[in-house]
């Protein structure tokens, strides 16, 4: 009776013992899955691979789609445990797997300026699956068709908003596209560009010449400009309304500045300040730090590197600029040496305003998108469907008083 006892009582040590190992090691299993899952979630992460996108059908996680590599999400606040699998896309009916992604610290930050577009009255209705391609190149599939308002006309692809960002898709995706009233703005037709030249602090420098505008007065425009709620193109931006590609409000307008040798951080602050963009066309040899010039507000294109020398070529043009008489070599060369300096550039504009046709088809050789002129006849306006390659511009003095600078823009 007593090795009977004595046997159950081993039997039941045995079984405690085991069932004891078992919950330990259960329990470390689902302390150390939960440790796993959380060490992929963020509010912020980005996409390890070619990710599969999951929606909720009839209480399952059904695949819809695949998010590409290096795609950057907010996720929805989630609280995980030993169930936790998929991670809620913020704002979406979309989840993701948590071993597919990875924590980032924050998103990179995209420009919203497409907001500012006036909507085609135009849709676009996509296939059954679509795939939507963002500025990067990444891209997201759905299993899903889509019918989208058109902000960006695009060579063989539409601009589109999708969840709060501007994505791409292409014309093959694209079944159809149909009229649809998106906006009942009035969109601009014309549009005009100024041209500043020397933009100067009066407590540090001296300028007398008609040209210069000291930096209280340049404010005083920029405030009108931001107060009244204007768009300041860049030029990418002009580029594609000349080229018909977007729609611009009624308060639109460039804003370029010549030369670079004479433009204060007090000006360029302004800038910032008031939240407006502006070119500055540089030319390279005669600006020995182009970091002084750099803001996330002023863009630097080409005005040669070594061309803006007054009467090289004698009785030609306004000024005889030297793009109307040095030799192709020469000129692109020239271009060359000053794309180079700048880290690229593709708009031009031309020294003293002096052109023709063959310093047009060098440009076109050296890859201009578009050059800028002065005025002529058009009072700085261009339009969709204008020569890009003579873009006239306004030329803004000492003497346009605040109700010049209004009248330009009625």
């Amino acid at each position: 009776m007593k090795k009977i006892f004595i046997f159950i009582l081993t039997i039941l040590f045995f079984l405690f013992s085991f069932s004891y190992i078992y919950t330990i090691k259960r329990d470390k299993s689902i302390a150390s899955y939960i440790s796993e899952v959380k060490s992929h979630y963020n509010k912020y992460a980005k996409t390890t691979d070619d990710t599969p996108i999951y929606k909720i059908v009839n209480g399952e996680y059904t695949l819809f789609g695949t998010i590409g590599k290096n795609n950057e999400i907010e996720l929805a606040d989630t609280e995980i445990d030993r169930n936790t699998e998929f991670f809620n896309i913020q704002n979406t009916e979309y989840y993701v797997v948590y071993r597919t992604i990875e924590p980032i610290e924050s998103l990179t930050k995209t420009s919203d300026r497409y907001k500012r577009y006036i909507p085609f009255n135009e849709n676009i209705v996509t296939n059954e699956q679509t795939t939507f391609i963002d500025e990067n190149g990444n891209f997201i599939t759905y299993n899903q068709s889509y019918d989208l308002p058109i902000i960006i006309k695009d060579t063989e692809r539409y601009g589109v908003e999708f969840n709060n960002k501007l994505y791409y898709v292409k014309s093959s995706n694209v079944v159809k596209t149909y009229q649809h009233e998106n906006s009942k703005e009035i969109k601009k037709t014309k549009i005009r560009t100024l041209t500043y030249h020397f933009l100067y602090d009066k407590s540090a420098t001296k300028c007398n010449e008609e040209i210069c505008l000291e930096a209280d007065q340049l404010e005083e425009q920029l405030k009108y400009l931001h107060d009244n709620n204007f768009l300041t193109l860049r030029l990418p931006e002009l580029e594609m309304f000349i080229d018909g590609k977007i729609n611009i409000p009624m308060n639109s307008v460039v804003l370029t500045i010549d030369d670079g040798t004479v433009v204060s951080k007090k000006a360029i602050s302004l800038f910032e300040k008031y939240q407006e963009y502006a070119t500055i066309f540089v030319v390279t040899s005669f600006v020995k730090d182009l970091t002084t010039l750099k803001s996330d507000y002023i863009d630097l294109e080409s005005h040669s590197d070594n061309m803006h020398n007054q009467y090289e070529c004698i009785g030609k043009g306004l000024q005889g600029g030297a793009i109307l008489c040095k030799s192709e070599e020469y000129i692109l060369n020239d271009l060359k040496t000053c794309q180079e300096k700048l880290g690229g550039s593709v708009y031009f504009a031309y020294p003293f305003f002096d052109f023709d046709n063959r310093a047009i088809s060098i440009l076109k050789k050296a890859g201009y998108h578009m050059a800028f002129i002065g005025q002529y006849y058009t009072e700085g306006l261009s339009w969709p469907g204008f020569n890009k390659y003579t873009i006239p511009r306004i030329t803004i003095l000492n003497s346009t008083t605040m109700d010049d600078y209004r009248n330009l823009f009625k």
